[in-house]
């Protein structure tokens, strides 16, 4: 299981995943495994980050992810095709292990990219087999796993401000809110640097502050990454351990590079 933290703005997204990797019981495989891939698409440059099986027919699921997206050539495809490609591959691999209907499997996806009607817009979706939208408070509850997967994607209004999800094995904590609405104030004037900063570590802040809850605590790790994609289409990942900040790339799929398989002890 992990927590995924979304923020997004019109000219820039971060996300925010722990680094633990668990066995269905709970157990801890390791505390260093990157879970968000960057991917280039015709119209959108986007950051998935999955919660929940580790594992899909024996691959590592950040690994599964990356051999489909390059057997897709994502970077000829726009973001819808490669929403429906990423449903299709996991309804289909339903099939071939079971877990995937037993203990369920969601992808958080955010980007930037040009829209139909060739301006900048912000991309929010998800996928996955266990979460059912909730119309009264317009987010998502997690419900039983099953055989198919749906792709859900968020329309923003033209005006929107800023967007923040929580995604994975978190709970409510009043501390959090407090760093929720210093978020939304400040998400939508943070231009420089150190704006930046503020705002890569208030979201550390709330992982770490799920972390330490104690039905979360085996689940998520204090160690995490946080990726960043800005207007320019540049990207970014760093890893915040308990002592460092540690910029590395990001694991990438496009037409010049794929980039897999990184942990924050590998030299890049």
């Amino acid at each position: 299981m992990t927590l995924i933290i979304t923020a997004a703005t019109k000219d820039y997204v971060f996300q925010v995943a722990d680094t633990r990797l668990t066995a269905v019981d709970g157990t801890s495989f390791s505390d260093d495994q990157i879970k968000s891939t960057v991917a280039h698409c015709k119209d959108v440059k986007i950051v998935l980050s999955y919660t929940g099986i580790a594992y899909i027919t024996g691959q590592r699921t950040d690994l599964w992810l990356v051999s489909k997206l390059k057997e897709f050539k994502c970077w000829e495809k726009v973001f819808i095709e490669i929403l429906d490609l990423i449903v299709r591959e996991l309804t289909t691999a339903v099939s071939l292990d079971a877990n995937l209907a037993k203990y369920g499997l969601t992808f958080v996806i955010a980007g930037l990219g040009i829209n139909k009607f060739g301006k900048d817009d912000t991309a929010i979706a998800m996928i996955s087999n266990c979460l059912t939208p909730n119309e009264t408070t317009l987010n998502f509850d997690y419900s039983a796993p099953s055989q198919i997967f749906k792709k859900y994607v968020l329309t923003l209004q033209p005006d929107f401000k800023c967007y923040i999800s929580e995604h994975g094995a978190g709970d409510s904590n009043p501390d959090i809110e407090f760093l929720r609405r210093k978020l939304i104030k400040e998400l939508p004037h943070s231009q420089s640097a150190k704006a930046l900063d503020r705002i890569m570590f208030y979201l550390v802040g709330w992982l770490r502050l799920q972390a330490k809850d104690s039905k979360s605590s085996n689940l998520i790790s204090d160690d995490c990454t946080v990726t960043h994609i800005g207007r320019d289409y540049k990207s970014s990942l760093f890893f915040f351990t308990k002592n460092k900040k540690i910029k590395r790339f990001p694991n990438i799929v496009s037409k010049d590079k794929c980039i897999t398989n990184l942990t924050y002890n590998q030299k890049t």
